[in-house]
């Protein structure tokens, strides 16, 4: 019996991961997600100085309003949703925009509630619009 029960266990564990799918609309400026909502959104600069250091912090958006569910839908061009705590590096931040510094790659990520996260690789241009995302697993 408590092999059966430990087998069960771990069934429900491993059947219980989601997949967090989410793509980036070039066209629109928006992120749209498939199959859940953005509880957890990171818009990390991959570029670097030439001193090798971080060209700025990482934005971190972490929703915390306990009486809405999270939008399925960010869009780079109107306001950050009511709702999320900002952090830029780690330090809260007032922010109100999604503003991509000009010429960079970026890495944005989504994770939530135990799901496996998806990434998508992006690039932006002497406007800091996104021209090119690629999305990819881990």
């Amino acid at each position: 019996m408590k092999k059966f029960v430990i087998c069960l266990l771990a069934f429900l564990i491993c059947g219980c991961r989601r997949t967090i799918d989410f793509d980036f609309d070039t066209y629109k400026q928006s992120l749209h997600i498939s199959n859940g909502y953005f509880y957890n959104l990171c818009f990390e600069n991959d570029s670097v100085l030439p001193n090798g250091k971080s060209y700025e912090g990482a934005l971190f958006l972490i929703w915390q309003d306990s009486l809405c569910v999270p939008p399925a839908k960010i869009d780079l061009n109107n306001y950050i949703p009511n709702g999320y705590i900002v952090s830029r590096g780690g330090i809260p931040s007032s922010e109100r925009k999604i503003k991509l510094k000009a010429n960079s790659t970026y890495t944005i990520s989504s994770t939530g509630l135990g799901a496996v996260e998806c990434r998508i690789k992006a690039w932006t241009n002497r406007n800091g619009k996104i021209l090119k995302a690629v999305k990819y697993w881990l």
